[in-house]
């Protein structure tokens, strides 16, 4: 079973961390940080198995994990991507929009093959609203989105 690390614990990390610790995703979080550690520790209160909070993100990536899950934000993945890569971690990816920034990119594509690791980039909603708001603060454009599902879809599966 894979060991998962995770770097962020908002929305999207609590959603992750909640499908792999109900065995909706076959993998075992084992390590977790988050910048506000009240984040951190109100998540692991909400979890039956209890993932060890990491005191910085270095800790997280030196931390006996088969893949980091990044979660946080595009500033995390300018900051920490190539530390988690060089110590041989595979990455994946939620802030996607990170890499439309053609520096970053390639420092990240340059990393997979300098440390044979893999980066995984999911696809869908998440992405693409993460996308969009990456081409919109590059372009200095300033909106609002707000998406709501429908209520027939109420109770339904999140993954």
């Amino acid at each position: 079973m894979k060991r998962v690390g995770l770097l962020g614990c908002g929305a999207i990390g609590t959603e992750i961390a909640i499908a792999i610790d109900s065995g909706k995703i076959a993998a075992k979080l084992t390590h977790m940080f988050d910048f506000s550690k009240d984040s951190s520790q109100r998540l692991v209160s909400k979890l039956k198995n209890k993932p060890v909070i990491t005191e910085n993100v270095s800790l997280l990536a030196a931390s006996p994990v088969d893949l980091i899950i990044e979660a946080a934000s595009q500033d995390a993945v300018r900051d920490n991507a190539l530390s988690i890569l060089q110590n041989r971690k595979d990455l994946m990816i939620m802030s996607v929009g990170a890499l439309l920034d053609e520096s970053i990119f390639e420092i990240v594509s340059e990393g997979c093959k300098d440390f044979n690791k893999r980066v995984f980039l999911p696809s869908g909603a998440i992405a693409g609203l993460d996308s969009i708001q990456g081409s919109k603060r590059r372009a200095g454009i300033n909106s609002t989105s707000h998406d709501q599902k429908p209520k027939s879809a109420k109770g339904g599966k999140i993954f």
